[in-house]
């Protein structure tokens, strides 16, 4: 903590100084963020947000949220597997029902990620997308 007091103490002195901004200040990064959820809720346009460069996908969650792209999202974390979307705009993925569910499946600049919204690393356009997906585990799955 003494640390991070100093850090900010020297920070304010240089600006009182007029000296340049520290290196390790925050560059943001213009990312544009994107929802499908097909016939299940309203799809939203492309929102176009700004964020710190590096920041993770619940940055660009919250910002969505600040920006009124949506309304909410509520995320569940898998240990040793990462952090992910379970709704958005009280649109909930379904839990497993016999060997269908449904689930918010997340894109990174249009490819499917293996990934949690933890693992995404935010760089000047990329696109953060999400979209509301059918899943089935039988050889013939009905439509959802």
């Amino acid at each position: 903590m003494k640390l991070r007091s100093l850090a900010v103490a020297l920070t304010a002195l240089t600006a009182a100084l007029g000296g340049a901004a520290p290196a390790h200040a925050a560059t943001t990064v213009p990312v544009s963020f994107s929802l499908s959820a097909a016939a299940y809720a309203p799809t939203g346009a492309a929102c176009g947000l700004t964020i710190d460069q590096g920041a993770d996908g619940i940055a660009v969650l919250d910002a969505a949220v600040a920006a009124h792209c949506i309304t909410s999202y509520a995320v569940v974390t898998f240990p040793g597997f990462g952090t992910f979307v379970s709704c958005i705009d009280e649109v909930c993925g379904t839990a497993l029902t016999g060997t269908t569910g449904t689930y918010w499946n997340m894109y990174e600049n249009g490819a499917s990620t293996a990934y949690g919204v933890d693992g995404f690393v935010a760089d000047a356009g990329d696109d953060l997308g999400f979209a509301y997906r059918a899943y089935c585990f039988e050889a013939a799955c009905p439509a959802l």
